[in-house]
């Protein structure tokens, strides 16, 4: 399975550790490029610094990616880029960290 990561933080490289143990193929998308260093040494994924919200940097990460994972900092950029992914650059299957409780049944009827 071909899975794409975006985000930062502890949960990102607990994350990715797990989908590479499973021997999936891993690309992350962090938008802080000394996390992105830290990464790209760690891991056996490709890295790609930049801006998830973005659909550029978006559509060039999910080339032939058939999930996308979103850990971003808050609720509104997780869906955004779940959004994205699934309508714009129809991606099978898109999942989100939701760190409001209250958002979880808006995300789950949106599809996420």
């Amino acid at each position: 399975m071909k899975v794409a990561v975006c985000g930062s933080g502890e949960v990102l490289f607990f994350i990715a550790q797990t989908i590479l143990a499973k021997g999936y193929q891993l690309t992350i998308i962090c938008p802080e490029p000394a996390t992105c260093e830290r990464l790209a040494r760690e891991f056996k994924a490709t890295v790609i610094c930049g801006d998830p919200t973005r659909l550029s940097v978006l559509k060039d990460a999910l080339v032939e990616r058939q999930v996308l994972v979103a850990l971003l900092a808050d609720d509104a950029a997780n869906y955004r880029v779940c959004q994205m992914a699934l309508h714009r650059l129809r991606i099978a299957r898109a999942v989100s960290l939701i760190k409001n409780p209250v958002n979880e049944a808006f995300f789950t009827r949106m599809g996420v």
